[in-house]
């Protein structure tokens, strides 16, 4: 199979049918970004636009990095419907601009305060293995600020070489 651009790779991939390689693209925080940048010896601004959701203040990556990274996909950062923010009801959930209500953080951390690496998923550890084994660097990327605190309880640190979360 020859090789494909972003578009045709793309599009492939839309029609149900299998491109040269599975279409790449990031989607990140805005401080997770910043922490990529950095990282990667890029610039960083002190302001991104972030949008499309409240909760998740994501934010669209720069064609450097795109370039950098052989990426397909770009995703483009707008603002929340009707520039709505969360909404703290009287419980302590909170109220996105969709009406889906969310518990806070706090519920999230209690739940990985229990985690073992009896948690990692099946084939997780053996896909580790084989691209470590091909010379490849090994990066987790994550939104949440509990990154650290997951890699940590499941054990899975030695196995990565950077970690960047939110």
């Amino acid at each position: 199979m020859t090789e494909m651009t972003s578009r045709q790779r793309v599009l492939t991939a839309l029609q149900h049918r299998e491109p040269d390689r599975v279409p790449l693209g990031i989607w990140m925080t805005v401080d997770a970004y910043k922490q990529l940048r950095r990282y990667l010896g890029l610039e960083v601004k002190a302001q991104y636009p972030v949008g499309s959701t409240t909760w998740s203040q994501d934010v669209g990556v720069e064609l450097d990095v795109i370039d950098k990274f052989g990426l397909d996909i770009a995703k483009i950062s707008g603002h929340c419907p009707g520039g709505k923010s969360l909404e703290e009801l009287p419980d302590g959930l909170l109220v996105d601009e969709w009406g889906i209500k969310r518990k806070r953080v706090e519920f999230y951390k209690s739940l990985i305060a229990h985690m073992t690496p009896d948690d990692i998923l099946p084939g997780v550890l053996k896909l580790l293995t084989e691209i470590r084994a091909a010379e490849m660097k090994i990066a987790i990327a994550s939104a949440s600020k509990n990154a650290s605190i997951v890699v940590e309880r499941l054990r899975l640190a030695d196995k990565t070489d950077v970690l960047c979360d939110g």
